[in-house]
């Protein structure tokens, strides 16, 4: 009798080993890491976040006041910037993942683009895109060397005191690295020029920026990202939204 018990139970055993292995199968993140959901209403928060740092630059002219307001979005998810930097790490090692979560990002900030237009301006700056990659650029470790240049000849003179603003949105920046990406930026005129060099540092939104302050006509505006080869460490980054705009005090 007892073996017919378990024969007879045996779909049943069947069935709960197929919803268990679905289970784990459908479950793409660890426990340590924010789920892709919460993930993507997360990062839609610290892009809206980030638009209003650009938006105001006067409001958040400090790093301090900049935290404040990512530890309120972090705050309203109920996490913390350890536990969002830890699940960056991992959504950096499975890039596809991201890019799904990150794609539903754009569509639900898209959707909400007419009811941003209708809000009232804040921008101490009217902005004009000077230049924008055609799509995101990649650098990886599996790479001979990660170089992009860029080069934007201007239509019109820049109105003194104006900002050059090179912006992204970077993915795949990690600790471990010996090395990160170097930009630089350079605007050209007819007497000199003026250069910025720095280092991405960190994910998120990066911007770098020189100010045309008593500089002559300004014809053209170029620069590069780079990133030396590490061979001995792993890493893919990812640029995307990579623009150039002038910034113009009104």
């Amino acid at each position: 009798m007892k073996l017919k018990f378990i024969h007879r139970n045996i779909p049943a055993l069947l069935l709960v080993l197929l919803l268990a292995l679905i289970v784990v199968g459908c479950k793409k993140t660890p426990e340590n890491v924010i789920p892709e959901k919460e993930m993507g209403s997360l990062l839609k928060d610290v892009f809206m976040a980030d638009a209003m740092i650009a938006a105001d630059y006067n409001k958040f002219s400090t790093n301090e006041k900049k935290q404040a307001l990512y530890e309120s979005v972090f705050k309203k998810h109920g996490v913390t910037q350890a536990e969002f930097d830890t699940s960056l790490v991992w959504y950096g090692r499975n890039l596809d993942i991201y890019m799904k979560v990150y794609d539903q990002v754009i569509d639900d900030l898209d959707a909400m683009s007419a009811l941003v237009d209708s809000m009232p301006e804040v921008s101490p700056y009217d902005t004009t895109k000077l230049w924008k990659a055609k799509e995101p650029i990649y650098f990886s470790s599996t790479q001979p060397g990660s170089l992009q240049s860029f080069r934007v000849e201007l239509d019109s003179i820049l109105p003194s005191y104006s900002k050059v603003e090179l912006s992204m949105n970077v993915f795949g920046i990690s600790d471990w690295m010996k090395r990160k990406p170097v930009v630089h930026l350079t605007l050209a005129g007819t007497q000199r020029t003026v250069s910025l060099t720095d280092t991405i540092r960190a994910d998120g939104m990066n911007r770098f920026d020189l100010t045309v302050a008593n500089l002559d006509s300004i014809s053209s505006v170029y620069g590069y990202i780079r990133l030396v080869r590490d061979k001995d460490t792993y890493y893919k980054v990812t640029l995307d939204s990579v623009q150039i705009l002038n910034l113009t005090r009104k």
